[in-house]
C-alpha cells in the first residue's frame, strides 16, 4: 500500500488507477481463496475441467490440474495459462488480450460458487 501511495504522490498514477488496482488486487486475492475452496481432486485425479464458456458456435474450456495450473483453450487451441495460486502470475495474465476475459469470467464464477 506504501508503495501506491508513493506512485501517487510521485504522480505516476492517478487515484482512478489506485482505485482500480486496488479492486483488482481484491479481485485476484478473492479469486485464489476460492479457487483453494472450490477445486479438490480425488486420489489419482490429476487434471478436472473446471471452465466452459461459448457464443454460437464457438467455445471455450478450461481445466486445472491438481498443482494449480490453469489452462484455457479456444476450442483446441490453447490460449494461456497461470498458476491460480500465484498472485503475480494471475494479475498479470487479466491484462492479456484473449486470454485475460476468460481468466476473470473464470475466477469470477469460483467466487460465486464459493459464496453458495
Amino acid at each position: 500500500m506504501n508503495k501506491l501511495i508513493a506512485m501517487y504522490a510521485n504522480g505516476e498514477i492517478t487515484l482512478f488507477d489506485a482505485e482500480e488496482l486496488i479492486n483488482r488486487h481484491k479481485f485476484v486475492s478473492d479469486g485464489i481463496d476460492a479457487c483453494k475452496k472450490n477445486l479438490s481432486f480425488s486420489i489419482g485425479e490429476d487434471v478436472q475441467s473446471c471452465y466452459y464458456y461459448s457464443i454460437y458456435r464457438d467455445f471455450w474450456h478450461g481445466n486445472c490440474t491438481h498443482d494449480g495450473l490453469f489452462k484455457c483453450y479456444h476450442e483446441k487451441n490453447l490460449i494461456g495459462q497461470c498458476l491460480i495460486t500465484n498472485y503475480k502470475e494471475i494479475f498479470l495474465a487479466l491484462e492479456h488480450e484473449n486470454f485475460g476475459p476468460h481468466l476473470e469470467r473464470f475466477l469470477s464464477e469460483q467466487i460465486e460458487k464459493a459464496k453458495q
